[in-house]
């Protein structure tokens, strides 16, 4: 880059530039107009989908408000109901007993010891 010396000709160099720079700052303010417009429509896109989704729930909360007027669909939920609030114990020691009595009162137990001695969380 030439040195600029005061006078005559540093003026003429900078004055050359100077369109040349007026341009890149036009090319720059053309692109970041383009990519405003583009957030613009993606940011309604969004507004549009959401509320699309709103109107979705809605419609699913109404359907839930009228309630489930099929046997299966009604014991389904009360399956999932009841088995809300399950627990589940990975790698928990199991005993090979055919009692079903036996393996609900030794996973109690387990549950019992984890969280009264591991935990402790008193049951």
């Amino acid at each position: 880059m030439p040195l600029l010396v005061e006078g005559v000709g540093s003026t003429r160099l900078g004055l050359a530039r100077l369109p040349k720079k007026l341009g890149y700052f036009e090319e720059l303010e053309v692109k970041i107009e383009k990519l405003e417009e583009s957030m613009h429509q993606k940011v309604q896109e969004l507004k549009d989908r959401l509320v699309k989704n709103e109107t979705k729930v809605e419609r699913s909360d109404v359907n839930d408000d009228k309630g489930n007027c099929g046997g299966s669909d009604s014991e389904e939920q009360k399956e999932i109901d009841a088995r809300r609030s399950n627990m589940i114990i990975y790698r928990a020691q199991e005993i090979d007993s055919e009692s079903v009595e036996d393996r609900k009162s030794r996973d109690a137990l387990f549950v019992h010891e984890l969280c009264n001695g591991v935990l402790q969380f008193p049951l």
